[in-house]
């Protein structure tokens, strides 16, 4: 047969197919038909069921229509042949997805129905295939592979993109993946579920891992890669790469060209390799690594951005950033800085500079001589091989130095360092300031101070003492102790140790108790050997057999405690050498050597008084400097012929002890000169004792008195630069320093600002405070100069208005005070104040009503914030504020109640009651002051200070009655009686210091009487700095009462 078959039948029942040589068409029916055209260009149409459609040779031609099923066309080569694809009934936009499955093409239409091209991967290089829709459109095959998705199944499929004009799509779907993009075009691949392995080529791609863990690689091109969820590993390979890590602690590594790497959530690290790269780091512990050519962003605000490290060659300040922790890198010398996080700093293998912040910061030195500071917190530093020096800062820290010669600095007694490596891996050196006692606990976990002491940490062979340190103990090592000016007790233990004491160093006690074996040297710098006396000291209370170095001129003394105590079991308290270095000179003497210039005390006489210093006056906020005579005080012996000076007040403390020099005074023992500038509070008589010692501690001295000048307070000048406004009988000031005068008509004056001066003829007048001026701030200070009355804004003599004649003709009266803010006092209240009678006028009966009760005589006065408030003569019931007040009764029977506030309550003759209340509170009593009771609730560091009363005078009186404490003031009625003190608690929080020396404390007092009660305080300290506070604001009230000739309110 030469004529093709022609609409070939077939039965229903007819699965197989054929054409033959011809151009046959083939019909299929509802079977799940196989139709094989053979040669020829055959028309192929399998209809519904699963077909499978082999055109054979020939351009043949298939064609389908909605609801045809699943078919296959086998085509032996596409590139040979054209082939035609027909949609009779479908347009080109109704078709679903293009995909490569496998070597295979699927072309999706329809609800389910769908063509498979068998090996069409394989066979489409050139393919000269065609696709018509029923809208007359046609795909070719360029097309097709624009539409075309590679995808995997729900095993690990293995799939590579071989588009090499066209744009990849890969979808790995389920499963373990490998993904690989086409080399050549844009690959866009999708891991989806599973831990895919994806590779992109050489072109832009886009990569997305989807769920779990994957691996990405971007390699050449400018490509976006998405970790999505899971712990991804990203890298960007060639290219100027987007990077971002999304959920899950990813690690992002951007190779080659200037990348973004964006962590996104999770703990990720972050590396931008070589290029200008951006790192940003999100939510999340994020690491980040870069170079000088990096920029790098943390966007959560500290640590809610999570705790980040950024590993860099530069300086680094972690407060002006978001990182938590800097890594350094390289080997360069550089330094960081922390913030106030707790911060992990760690340093490369330069010299590093390493700062922590305020919290409690880790800082590792590693290899290199690092400087590292703890700074606040509680620190942990480790040094590290290197000589480094380690400084923990405040806190309870722990330093750990390594290999290399390592110096600590201990402030805290608390503090901990830690030496590996023994002695051979470097010297080692401890700077304390602060002593290290050694603690046990009570039952309820309290450390408690044994008076031991810790030896110098292990492995560590020198110490130096600073600050307050006063105790050196070595340990097992050749130990060199360098000491400090206080008065030092050291034992350097076993070793062959050497201690420097250094001139001005005090009196220092060493014990020496070392074997035969070890050499020990004291080393003195400063002094030269013609300056030293060596003595032996016995027969004392201590049963010390001991040997005293000791320096002419000086209170400077080296004691070695029982240097003469016998030998056992090989060892002995003896120093086998001392030298002497100054000026760079050194004497060296050998035990033998020293021992033989021991001094012989017997024949030794105390110093005297040759003369007595002239009297010295001072002026308040003058410097003053006296010098005395070097013969003030002589000593016959040769040997003493330069005593050691001392000056001291002439008054002694509780403890029996003269009392040091006020702050503000400074005697410089070697030049005999007293220098100070006298402060406002120094104003009066001084008396001191000049002091000169020997050698064998004999004193002699001398009374220094000293007075000193009050200064002067100049009162304001009044001017007029401008005219007071006048309209009609209303005065207005011009905010400058004005004049107001009135007429015999009723004025109303205005005052805003300046320092005034109103002079008034009569009628019934009214002083108005505008500009904002309350009545707090003016009602709580009034003067009295002369006959005139001062009102003051808050105290200032640059805002204050004068009334002249106020309170001596009835014509100069105002008679009402107002303020705009509210409130006002009329003048018969003011007179009352001032214990002045209210003047009688022609007119009384005209003159305004009393105030409001708010101001009226039947009213506490409470006035406002850190006031100083006076009583007049009558009983009066004083009341403070929640500042910091004092309040003072005058001749009546008052009541002083502080309330809130460090308060000073001073009664004023009459028997008053005084109640502190809470806060630190002073009671201040003097002669005349009659029996006053003291109410002491409220807590707080309280005082009782006498001034002009002296410490026998109390001393003697002291009385219990009931469970009060009586101090009767001897010589006199006047007494003072706490209530409940015997009660302890608050009731006895109290210290009781005299204005000329001595103090009685609360515990004192209680164990003097046998009780067993405690007060809330019992630290002394406290106490003072309490009265030392409370005594310059007393100084700052009085400032406002000492002008003169005027009186306060």
């Amino acid at each position: 047969m030469k004529e093709p078959i022609q609409n070939l039948p077939v039965s229903q029942s007819d699965i197989y197919i054929n054409g033959w040589r011809g151009s046959d068409i083939l019909n299929g029916n509802a079977n799940n038909n196989q139709l094989f055209g053979f040669d020829g260009h055959d028309v192929l149409v399998g209809g519904t069921g699963n077909d499978i459609l082999t055109g054979g040779a020939g351009i043949d031609s298939y064609h389908f229509s909605l609801g045809d099923g699943i078919d296959t066309i086998i085509e032996e080569d596409y590139s040979k042949e054209a082939s035609h694809i027909v949609f009779d009934d479908v347009v080109s936009d109704k078709i679903g997805q293009v995909i490569f499955n496998g070597n295979d093409l699927v072309i999706h239409y329809g609800d389910d129905d769908k063509i498979i091209l068998k090996s069409y991967l394989n066979n489409s290089n050139n393919a000269k295939l065609s696709i018509g829709f029923a809208d007359d459109s046609v795909w070719y095959h360029e097309d097709l592979m624009s539409k075309v998705v590679f995808v995997g199944g729900d095993t690990h499929d293995v799939i590579t993109g071989t588009l090499d004009n066209h744009l990849n799509i890969i979808k790995g779907l389920s499963g373990n993946d490998t993904l690989r993009g086409n080399l050549h075009a844009i690959n866009h691949i999708y891991g989806g579920h599973g831990s895919d392995t994806i590779y992109g080529g050489s072109n832009h791609d886009i990569i997305h891992g989807g769920d779990d863990n994957d691996t990405l690689h971007g390699n050449g091109g400018n490509d976006m890669l998405h970790g999505n969820l899971g712990n991804d590993f990203l890298y960007g390979g060639e290219g100027n790469d987007i990077l971002e890590g999304d959920a899950g602690h990813d690690t992002l590594y951007g190779d080659e060209g200037d990348d973004i790497l964006i962590g996104g959530d999770g703990n990720d690290w972050l590396e931008g390799g070589a290029g200008a790269d951006t790192l940003i780091g999100g939510l999340g512990d994020d690491t980040y690594i870069v170079d000088e050519f990096d920029t790098y962003l943390e966007e959560g605000k500290d640590l809610e951005g999570g705790y980040d490290t950024i590993h860099i060659a530069s300086d680094f300040d972690l407060s002006s950033n978001n990182f938590e922790a800097a890594t350094l890198l390289g080997d360069g010398d550089f330094s960081v800085i922390g913030d106030e996080f707790d911060n992990i700093i760690t340093a490369n293998g330069g010299n590093n500079h390493l700062t922590g912040g305020l919290g409690n910061d880790t800082i590792h030195g590693n290899a290199g001589d690092d400087m590292i500071y703890g700074n606040e917190g509680n620190d942990t530093l480790d040094g590290g091989d290197g000589d480094d020096y380690l400084d923990g800062g405040t806190g309870i820290d722990e330093m750990i130095g390594g290999n290399g010669n390592d110096y600590y600095i201990l402030d805290n007694e608390f503090d901990t360092v830690i030496e590996h490596f023994a002695a051979d891996s470097g010297t080692d050196t401890l700077e304390q300031h602060i002593d290290r006692s050694f603690y046990n606990f009570d039952e309820f976990g309290n450390p408690i101070k044994t008076g031991s002491y810790h030896q110098l940490f292990d492995n560590v062979e020198n110490l130096i003492l600073k600050s307050t340190a006063k105790t050196a103990f070595g340990n097992d090592l050749d130990n060199i102790i360098t000491l400090n000016n206080k008065d030092n007790f050291v034992n350097a233990l076993a070793g062959n140790d050497t201690i420097i004491y250094q001139k001005g160093g005090g009196r220092d006690t060493i014990l020496s108790n070392d074997s035969l074996e070890s050499k020990d040297t004291l080393a003195i710098h400063g002094y030269d050997l013609s300056e030293a006396m060596f003595v032996r000291v016995t027969n004392t209370a201590s049963n010390h057999d001991m040997l005293q170095i000791r320096f002419k001129g000086t209170n400077d003394q080296i004691t070695l405690i029982d240097y003469f105590a016998e030998q056992v079991d090989g060892f002995d308290n003896r120093m086998d050498e001392i030298t002497f270095t100054k000026g760079g000179n050194t004497t060296t003497l050998s035990q033998s050597e020293f021992e033989a210039k021991i001094f012989a005390q017997a024949n030794n006489h105390a110093p005297w008084v040759n003369k007595h210093p002239r009297p010295i006056k001072g002026e308040i906020d003058k410097a003053l400097s006296i010098t005395f005579d070097k013969d003030t005080i002589k000593d016959v012996d040769a040997y003493d012929s330069e005593l050691s000076y001392r000056l001291t007040l002439a008054s002694t403390g509780a403890d029996g002890q003269y009392e040091p020099l006020p702050d503000w005074l400074s005697f410089d023992p070697s030049t005999l000169t007293l220098t100070g500038t006298p402060p406002k509070e120094a104003a009066g008589n001084l008396q001191f004792i000049l002091w000169g010692e020997d050698s064998f501690n004999h004193s002699a001295g001398t009374y220094v008195n000293l007075s000193i000048a009050g200064a002067t307070v100049d009162k304001p000048t009044e001017t007029s630069p401008l005219a007071p406004v006048a309209i009609g009988d209303t005065i207005k000031d011009t905010q400058g320093n004005d004049t107001l005068r009135g007429t015999t008509a009723d004025n109303t004056f205005v005052y805003t600002k300046g320092i005034d001066t109103i002079i008034d003829k009569g009628g019934n007048d009214t002083l108005v405070f505008g500009n904002g001026i309350t009545f707090n701030q003016v009602g709580s200070t009034l003067l009295m100069s002369g006959n005139d009355l001062i009102l003051r804004v808050n105290g200032s003599t640059t805002n204050q208005v004068t009334l002249k004649d106020f309170f001596g003709s009835a014509d100069s009266v105002i008679e009402t005070i107002k303020f705009e803010t509210g409130g006002q006092i009329d003048y018969k209240r003011i007179y009352e104040l001032f214990g002045k009678e209210v003047p009688t006028k022609s007119d009384e009966s005209a003159l305004p009503p009393a105030v409001s009760p708010d101001v009226h005589d039947n009213a506490p006065l409470t006035i406002s914030k850190d006031n100083h408030i006076i009583a007049d003569a009558r009983a009066n019931k004083l009341y403070g504020t929640d500042g910091h007040d004092q309040l003072q009764g005058l001749a009546g029977a008052d009541t002083l109640d502080g309330k809130a506030g460090h308060d000073i309550l001073i009664g004023g003759s009459g028997n008053d009651r005084l109640i502190g209340g809470s806060g630190n509170d002073l009671y201040y009593f003097t002669k005349g002051f009659g029996k006053d009771t003291i109410v002491n609730t409220g807590g707080g560091y309280d005082n009782i200070y006498f001034d002009g009363i002296s410490f026998n005078q109390v001393g003697r009186g002291l009385t219990k009655m009931n469970n009060d404490l009586i101090l009767k003031v001897s010589g006199s009625t006047d007494e003072l009686t706490i209530k409940d003190f015997f009660t302890g608690g608050d009731n006895a929080d109290i210290n009781i210091s005299f204005a000329d020396g001595g103090s009685i404390s609360a515990t004192e007092l209680l164990g003097l009487f046998k009780s067993s009660k405690t007060a809330t305080h019992t630290d002394i300290d406290g106490f003072n700095k309490a009265l030392d506070v409370s005594l310059a604001l007393m100084e700052e009230f009085k400032t406002l009462t000492t002008e003169s000739g005027t009186t306060i309110i």
